[in-house]
């Protein structure tokens, strides 16, 4: 598959204060064929890779949500009905419950806090376990 950088889709800084971009990239006819995730590290971009493991569809689903850090400063990415860690630049998904994200923010202690649903129940207030 041949893409092209589209345009940035969602951006946020890490804990050492480098940016995460969450890209469109073009292909064919459509300027948003699908998405990549990268990250500034020594002045070059770093793709995130296990994106492209999944549906593309699957990345359409829900909003379009920045990278989080929790406490430990361990990236989190947020697409369809999964919550993704980020380990040596690549997804990793947690054992966890599915849970559609509408929405998602880190409070002053690192704890990311979402409101999602599960599959047949309405939204609710949910806090992400992580491993120490």
């Amino acid at each position: 598959d041949e893409y092209r950088q589209g345009y940035p889709a969602a951006l946020s800084l890490g804990p050492d204060g480098a940016p995460w971009l969450l890209s469109a990239l073009c292909g064919g006819a459509s300027c948003d064929a699908t998405r990549a995730l990268y990250h500034l590290r020594n002045n070059r971009w770093v793709d995130i890779t296990g994106l492209r493991d999944y549906p593309e569809g699957l990345i359409y689903q829900g909003p379009t949500l920045p990278v989080l850090f929790d406490e430990a400063g361990t990236p989190w990415f947020f697409m369809g009905m999964m919550a993704f860690r980020i380990v040596d630049n690549r997804l990793e998904q947690p054992p966890a419950a599915e849970l559609n994200v509408w929405d998602a923010t880190v409070d002053a202690a690192g704890q990311i806090w979402v409101i999602a649903n599960t599959k047949d129940n309405s939204p609710a207030l949910w806090v992400l376990e992580v491993e120490k």
